[in-house]
């Protein structure tokens, strides 16, 4: 982080135990990426605040909805966002403007398109970021399930199932796709997990991030990555350190 940044507005442990989460294109309909991380909010069982955003219901599953984020009670801790790319930069800001903690945004077409549209795109996500101090996990990514708080934020099929089990183990993942896949494979095992994110394009939050976080959790005794290019290798040698310090195998 910059010089010129913003004090972050949160930590990860807040972000992965948000009081209030905020879906953008809240739904009913499960065959809409909104209505189904809706459903699978309510579902698992999420204690905190839902706040479905959605400029043309008045509720989404007999919660009241509001037509933007401006418009929404706060505090918001973390919002979803589905939106297409053309939209999210505004979509973003708002959550900015509003005193959102962190936007964790499923959507395409940024830096990893590979065009310069994208990658400028990109480039402006980190700039309201930086400027705000509001996180962003994303863009590029499937969200996160976070068992302890009982929070299923992500649209995957694999959360069809009755109950999503805790265990002792952090997974982080930069690709979204491997994440749901092993959470499915290990449910089928009857293994849990404490925390499970993906990052994507790792915009601002990044691996070492999470895993620094997972070293200090007291409920995560063993740590699983999936990585495809690290924005700081070195950093991440201090992080897989602070591991062996702290007795927790990284895999």
């Amino acid at each position: 982080m910059n010089d010129n940044a913003a004090k972050p507005r949160l930590g990860i442990r807040d972000i992965v135990h948000p009081r209030a989460v905020a879906v953008f294109g809240a739904s009913d309909n499960k065959d809409k990426f909104g209505g189904r991380v809706m459903h699978y909010l309510t579902r698992h069982g999420y204690a905190g605040r839902i706040v479905p955003i959605n400029p043309n219901r008045a509720e989404v599953l007999g919660i009241p909805a509001y037509p933007s984020i401006d418009k929404a009670p706060g505090p918001i801790d973390v919002a979803m966002l589905t939106v297409p790319a053309g939209a999210l930069l505004r979509s973003v800001a708002a959550c900015a403007e509003a005193g959102v903690g962190c936007c964790v945004i499923m959507t395409t077409g940024f830096a990893e398109a590979g065009g310069d549209e994208g990658r400028e795109r990109q480039r402006q996500l980190v700039e309201i970021a930086r400027r705000s101090g509001m996180r962003i996990v994303g863009p590029n990514c499937m969200g996160l399930i976070s068992p302890l708080a009982k929070m299923a934020l992500t649209s995957s099929l694999v959360l069809e199932i009755d109950r999503i089990q805790t265990g002792r183990i952090g997974l982080v993942s930069q690709s979204g796709a491997l994440m749901v896949s092993i959470f499915n494979r290990a449910h089928d095992a009857a293994i849990g997990f404490s925390l499970c994110v993906s990052l994507g394009n790792q915009c601002d939050l990044e691996i070492c991030d999470f895993i620094d976080y997972l070293v200090e959790d007291p409920e995560t005794d063993a740590i699983c990555v999936y990585v495809e290019g690290f924005v700081d290798g070195q950093r991440f040698l201090r992080s897989a350190e602070a591991c062996r310090k702290a007795g927790k195998p990284l895999v």
